[in-house]
């Protein structure tokens, strides 16, 4: 439990809890107006009633305001939430409310059915759920369609609104399961610039970004109504916005299509570019076979022309000695054969 220290005596203080307690604990070199944890403290500590803290603060803010007591009652930071009913809370250092203010005329009917005391002070988890209870019975989650609630926070340091903002969005999911009811919620912290904006304009910070982003999503031709669509619930303008993301797909999506399509095509022809390509060059590679293979036959065929002629002239030769030594024979057969006397024998010789 946190708490601030408002007053300091001799050894002791009195410190403003965040439940809205004084209690008086021993003073440990403690200033007016510092935050302390109260389970640090191993101090025993006095608790003094409600009545009597509230006696107190009186009698502080009539001496001049304790330091401590105005930091207890100063705005720390905002929450807004937003269905239709739009409704504002305003947080102390502590994260309790010091007071609930209704944004819009549906807001202002279910401050009507809450009791304002029980949101008092309380902490900004357990006012959060006694307003979106409140909204439930009014009926804002019957439709089928599914509903939207936005919670934005503010304040001088942004990491703990970012942290808040996670925070009550957790608690809200949590709630809404718990009650089965069908709805989308966003969270979003509003900076000091988008805060003035939108009090200026009448609505809280969390619808006036969902409009802003409706707007920077929209793409048709007649001028954007931002103040129509400030009027409209949450879930309605959640709904265009989702309706406006799917289009915008559904615009990718086509875009990618036709981007494959092309480069579909562009692979198709360069395929079919190679396919022709190398159908062209396997019939040079046959033609050129073929132009081998008949220069190869040319050849071949000089050859054997060559070689028949070779043969051709052998023959003719050996016809040619043939006849020659034909020619020879005949020589030979036309020659005179002289004749040769030969001597008879001699009777006369004498054989003695």
């Amino acid at each position: 439990m946190k708490a601030v220290i408002v007053e300091i005596k001799d050894k002791f203080a009195a410190a403003l809890t965040d439940n809205g307690c004084i209690v008086k604990i021993s003073n440990k070199n403690y200033v007016i107006g510092q935050v302390i944890n109260m389970n640090e403290t191993k101090t025993a500590a006095k608790k003094i009633t409600m009545r009597a803290a509230a006696i107190a603060a009186a009698v502080v803010l009539t001496l001049g305001l304790s330091s401590g007591l105005y930091a207890y009652f100063t705005p720390y930071s905002y929450v807004s939430m937003d269905v239709n009913p739009s409704i504002e809370y305003t947080l102390n250092i502590f994260g309790r409310t010091l007071s609930v203010n209704a944004v819009n005329d549906d807001g202002k009917e279910i401050l009507q059915e809450v009791n304002l005391k029980d949101l008092n002070n309380k902490t900004i988890d357990e006012a959060i759920k006694l307003t979106l209870g409140e909204i439930e019975k009014a009926g804002y989650f019957n439709s089928d369609i599914q509903g939207g609630i936005v919670i934005a926070t503010s304040g001088k340091n942004h990491d703990k609104a970012e942290e808040l903002a996670d925070t009550l969005g957790e608690i809200v999911r949590a709630q809404c399961k718990e009650h089965k009811i069908n709805v989308k919620v966003e969270t979003l912290v509003a900076n000091q610039k988008m805060m003035e904006e939108a009090k200026a304009l009448g609505v809280t910070p969390g619808k006036l970004r969902l409009v802003q982003e409706l707007q920077e999503e929209y793409t048709g031709t007649e001028p954007f109504d931002a103040a129509l669509w400030l009027t409209m619930p949450v879930s309605k303008i959640m709904a265009e916005a989702e309706r406006l993301d799917d289009l915008e797909d559904a615009t990718e999506d086509q875009k990618d299509a036709l981007l494959d399509a092309a480069e579909d095509q562009k692979d198709a022809e360069k395929d079919a570019a190679e396919k022709v390509a190398e159908t062209q060059e396997k019939a040079a590679d046959k033609e050129k076979e073929a132009a081998q293979k008949a220069q190869d036959a040319t050849e071949q065929a000089e050859d054997d022309k060559k070689e028949a002629a070779e043969k051709q002239n052998d023959a003719n030769e050996q016809v040619n000695d043939a006849t020659e030594n034909n020619n020879d024979a005949n020589e030979v057969e036309d020659v005179e054969v002289e004749e040769v006397e030969v001597a008879e024998p001699d009777n006369d010789v004498d054989t003695d």
